[in-house]
């Protein structure tokens, strides 16, 4: 059985959730050849993942395009991270 990332009363996410996220937020800091306004976006877009709804798939479709090609173990990491924590909806986006 696969641990909840979010409430499913309130929606918030669970303290493990966030916990991921700020990792992710910090491999994104690792990755080179990211100018600080893609660090930024990448960042954004890892919030919109795991918050679900429009936000999720578009912050899904964004993570994809900049992570897509990703050959660095920090940007590997930050994709699986990603995948972990996002919705469904964007959860299958970002698999493809």
């Amino acid at each position: 059985m696969r641990t909840p990332a979010h409430c499913h009363e309130c929606g918030k996410p669970y303290p493990w959730t966030t916990e991921k996220i700020q990792a992710a937020k910090s491999l994104a800091d690792e990755l080179e050849n990211l100018s600080a306004e893609d660090r930024a976006a990448l960042k954004t877009a890892l919030d919109d993942v795991a918050s679900g709804g429009a936000r999720g798939e578009a912050g899904a479709v964004r993570l994809k395009r900049m992570l897509g090609k990703a050959t660095t173990t920090a940007g590997k990491a930050l994709y699986r991270i990603a995948v972990d924590v996002a919705s469904e909806a964007a959860k299958k986006l970002l698999l493809g």
